[in-house]
């Protein structure tokens, strides 16, 4: 059935030319094998004859479809086109964003206008995901664009015959330029441990000259005052016995000696403490920073403790104000980018600083050092950007040795979606977030297959269609005609990317049904004669 349909002209010239000259055989009085072959010549006559008639109907069925489907104006080809995209938003629903991004829906509706002018009546849903794939320079075939669970079916069940060749190597290529759209805007991400080492120095340098700044600051006061400004201890003796009560010896020997030389824990205060203590003090906790978490939360509230300290030596707008400013600005920067406070203390690996800090970053704070680092150290933003676009390429291709690994649409997004278009917007511009989102859209219309559609991923079907295939080519001429007149106008059919489905035509009067209307002419003339 699918053979008559796919050439309705070539069949019935087939079928009149088998049964006239076998019938002739017959009149002549000859046996049946000769009858059989007589059959077989008229296939033959019938076929080239027919091949020609065939696609004159075809290409007359085209040109009458194109005077009967009325034109339609840009105003109008707009509205269908913004309508057709609000209902696929709608039916989206709240997931839209996760997998359009950015866009608004009348620039996606905009960029269809073209295509709904040149086909009024293909699918909105359909323009939409052929438009995906021009975007990204990619060729798509039928069953792709169009979702038709059966042909998208039957094009992957094709690609395993030798006939399906064609099809086997555009889904290879397609795969690759997907590869490349995805390569395009990751970079080349280095080992998470480089990478580490390169955001941390970075932001250690970031924060070393923040810190001169301060102690540059509290310098030029100390001399045009002529005297130190002493940090009042208070706060800290009590914030320091506190954690000593809590965490025990999880406090290092080194760190408890430096802050019981002020006496702390006696009551009474053995020696001035200045901000120039308070910062040898920050680099003691620092310095002894370890893998216990019991330690270095310890370490953490007593650096909280003396950065507190340091801030509430005030001299309520005396020569010590605009340091005491410059102080808090670094700390509370350090408050609002933990990747920096990390840097500076080496409280984090380098393995473990991306991972913690950009991928799996709180988003706030992800976009904070982002900026930070645009600003100030530009090889270090372009770094951790490509890092995170290499968490997405993993997700989509995996760590394939050969480098063309299968491209997997949920887990591309699902790594979108946690990672969330706030944060790649710390890096990426919406342009770029948008083509992300593309190249999650057109790997699932590659390889997610349509509900009901029924894909053999076993490959029995293709090794069993192909050992029919095989064994029907070594049938003289007639396996010839079902390879070229059926299996490769499927192929040719499904290479062009169709906007329509061959299963579910969208519209009513098709070249097909035009040519079988005018192939029936000479069938019936033959037949009065």
């Amino acid at each position: 059935g699918k053979s008559l349909a796919a050439q309705p002209g070539m069949q019935t010239a087939i079928s009149g030319g088998a049964s006239g000259a076998s019938g002739a055989a017959k009149d002549l009085g000859l046996n049946p094998w000769y009858q059989i072959g007589a059959g077989v010549l008229g296939v033959g006559a019938s076929a080239f004859g027919a091949s020609g008639v065939t696609s004159s109907a075809r290409a007359t069925a085209n040109a009458l479809r194109n005077l009967t489907t009325p034109e339609i104006t840009a105003a109008q080809a707009a509205a269908r086109a913004g309508s057709g995209v609000s209902d696929v938003l709608h039916d989206f629903g709240p997931r839209a964003s996760r997998f359009y991004g950015p866009r608004q829906s009348d620039e996606l509706a905009q960029s269809i206008v073209p295509m709904v002018r040149q086909n009024p009546n293909a699918a909105p849903s359909t323009l939409m995901r052929n438009q995906d794939f021009r975007d990204l320079g990619i060729a798509p075939t039928t069953g792709q664009i169009t979702r038709d669970p059966v042909q998208y079916a039957k094009e992957l069940n094709m690609s395993g015959l030798t006939v399906g060749a064609p099809l086997a190597q555009q889904l290879n290529t397609q795969g690759n330029q997907l590869r490349k759209s995805l390569a395009g805007l990751v970079g080349t991400p280095q080992t998470p441990y480089t990478a580490g080492n390169i955001g941390q120095d970075a932001l250690s340098g970031i924060d070393s000259g923040l810190q001169s700044r301060v102690s540059d600051a509290y310098a030029a006061a100390k001399a045009s005052s002529g005297s130190s400004l002493t940090v009042p201890l208070e706060g800290l003796a009590q914030d320091y016995a506190t954690v000593l009560k809590n965490f025990g010896d999880k406090v290092p020997s080194g760190v408890r000696n430096n802050f019981n030389q002020y006496g702390l824990l006696t009551g009474t205060q053995n020696k001035t403490f200045s901000v120039d203590d308070a910062e040898n003090l920050l680099k003691v906790i620092n310095s002894n920073q370890s893998n216990d978490p019991a330690t270095n939360a310890a370490l953490s509230q007593l650096r909280s403790s003396v950065k507190n300290a340091v801030l509430s030596a005030d001299d309520q707008g005396g020569v010590y104000a605009p340091a005491r400013a410059l102080a808090a600005q670094r700390f509370a920067l350090q408050d609002q980018i933990p990747a920096l406070e990390a840097a500076s203390s080496g409280s984090v690996a380098p393995d473990d600083f991306v991972r913690k800090f950009v991928v799996n970053g709180k988003t706030d704070d992800v976009q904070h050092m982002a900026d930070l680092l645009r600003q100030q150290a530009p090889g270090a933003f372009g770094e951790m950007r490509s890092q995170l676009g290499g968490a997405l390429h993993d997700a989509g291709f995996g760590n394939a040795p050969a480098g063309d690994g299968k491209f997997n649409p949920s887990s591309y997004a699902r790594a979108l979606r946690n990672i969330g278009p706030a944060k790649l917007g710390a890096f990426y511009s919406p342009d770029e977030i948008n083509q992300l989102h593309t190249i999650g859209r057109v790997g699932s219309y590659m390889n997610s297959v349509p509900s009901g559609s029924p894909v053999n991923f076993s490959n029995t079907a293709s090794a069993l269609g192909q050992s029919l295939h095989d064994g029907m080519m070594k049938v003289p001429f007639i396996g010839g005609l079902l390879d070229n007149f059926q299996n490769r106008s499927f192929v040719g059919n499904a290479l062009r990317g169709t906007l329509a489905s061959p299963s579910r035509p969208s519209q009513s009067f098709s070249p097909e049904a035009m040519a079988a209307a005018l192939m029936r002419v000479p069938v019936l003339l033959n037949s009065s004669r």
